[in-house]
């Protein structure tokens, strides 16, 4: 053990990363992990537990909080912890930055509330084809941007690099979910739609919610601000969002791209196959989210001397890394034969491929997440729109003449080109500064 721990630190001073460092990746990686594996279980739970219909609207529910928190965050969680790096020395700034942000999540609940309000019913009779669940598509937007909240507590303690009360929070979500949905399976009768989708999602959100900003309103005073000085960080703020809201929008419409494709050119078998395989590939996204989490607030704060030392360590660690993916994907290619049987086969060739294609943009993301340290965003979304129209427009048509391999072959091929081009990109513009 204490061979393998020396072993262990011995490695960490060769790549020059600090143990808190990788503690910290860890720790986050694994609640992230947790809270992923808590949402799977609730939902494998309500689906065994009830009927088709009442599953149907609770995944419809889940997946319009999702994307209305998506589209509501604008981009702001980022961009507060890399305005508030920008103005660290200016207190007042800084801290108008913070205020700023957290206005702006609770405009955004008020007007979400407004429109469940008086666009339930419509929304209703649009998702579930009847009036009857205006209330629990009212609950699904009020949690959406609930969620906004969320983002804002782990923003705020990313800030300060208190990376273990991110872990807590993410670890009691996903402690609660478990623990309200194991109550709910032991009631002797079954819930609405309505009180399941509460309990299960909005309960324990607002449990961590309360325990998050009774830390956070200790740190922070927002009354002693003026005005002017929040309307001018609302300002920059949103001038710097709007980018990072569309880079993030259309990055994840290159991946539903390849899903809607399949759906509708291929068959339901081939989707089935290929939402295995991006099951797994997950697993190198916990990880890319994990060491932002911990990085970013560093990497926001880099300047161009400083940029050129990161650079150089970066390039002393992707051998190492790309070894790493490859010995996850093998581990990961014997667990889904044994996890998913004989009849998803076939969806390990396509992990393969989606796998090795996400490992080396997550490669060269190490050096194109520097378009925040010189103010640079929209760079990812004029690429990430050109990749998303290249995948569309060739993808299908690989669709159409070899088959699905074809078109996650050119997706990998597609996404992991496309942050090549931003880290090259990024590298000539830090070179003129």
């Amino acid at each position: 053990m204490h061979f393998v721990q020396s072993s262990y630190l011995k490695l960490l001073d060769y790549f020059r990363i600090s143990n808190a460092f990788s503690r910290n990746v860890a720790l986050l990686f694994f609640s992230n992990t947790l809270n992923n594996l808590a949402m799977f279980i609730a939902n494998v739970a309500v689906a065994r537990n009830y009927s088709h219909e009442e599953f149907g609207l609770f995944s419809i529910a889940a997946t319009i909080a999702l994307t209305t928190f998506s589209i509501s965050e604008f981009g702001m969680n980022l961009t507060m912890v890399r305005l508030y790096k920008l103005h660290i020395e200016e207190k007042e700034k800084a801290a108008a930055i913070l205020a700023c942000n957290l206005y702006f999540k609770i405009v955004v609940v008020g007007l979400l509330i407004g429109v469940s309000l008086v666009f339930g019913h419509s929304l209703s009779q649009l998702f579930a084809k009847t009036a009857d669940h205006s209330l629990m598509l009212g609950i699904a937007l009020t949690t959406g941007g609930i969620l906004g909240f969320w983002s804002y507590a782990k923003g705020f303690f990313q800030i300060h690099e208190q990376f273990q009360q991110i872990a807590t929070l993410t670890i009691g979500y996903a402690l609660l979910r478990l623990l309200m949905i194991g109550g709910i399976l032991s009631l002797p009768a079954t819930l609405s739609p309505e009180l399941l989708f509460g309990i299960v999602y909005l309960g324990p959100l607002l449990v961590v919610l309360i325990y998050g900003y009774s830390i956070i309103g200790r740190a922070i005073n927002i009354t002693a601000l003026k005005a002017r000085e929040l309307f001018s960080a609302l300002q920059e703020s949103l001038s710097y969002s709007k980018w990072v809201a569309a880079s993030g929008i259309s990055f994840v419409l290159i991946q539903q791209s390849t899903i809607f494709m399949t759906a509708t050119l291929g068959d339901l078998k081939q989707v089935a196959l290929l939402n295995a395989a991006l099951l797994f590939t997950s697993v190198f996204s916990l990880l890319n989210d994990s060491w932002q989490q911990v990085a970013f607030p560093k990497i926001a704060g880099l300047t161009k001397d400083t940029i050129a030392s990161y650079r150089a360590r970066v390039f002393q660690i992707l051998p190492w890394f790309f070894l790493f993916s490859i010995l996850v994907i093998a581990s990961l290619s014997v667990v889904m034969s044994f996890t998913l049987g004989p009849q998803y086969g076939d969806s390990i060739p396509l992990f393969w491929v989606t796998s090795l294609g996400t490992a080396t943009t997550i490669a060269f993301g190490f050096f194109s997440i520097l378009m925040h340290s010189i103010n640079r965003p929209q760079i990812s979304f004029y690429v990430n729109l050109f990749t998303l129209a290249m995948v569309v427009s060739i993808g299908s048509e690989l669709m159409i003449k070899i088959g699905l391999l074809g078109l996650l072959g050119w997706y990998a091929f597609s996404i992991a080109t496309g942050e090549l081009v931003k880290s090259l990109l990024i590298s000539r513009l830090t070179r003129a500064l």
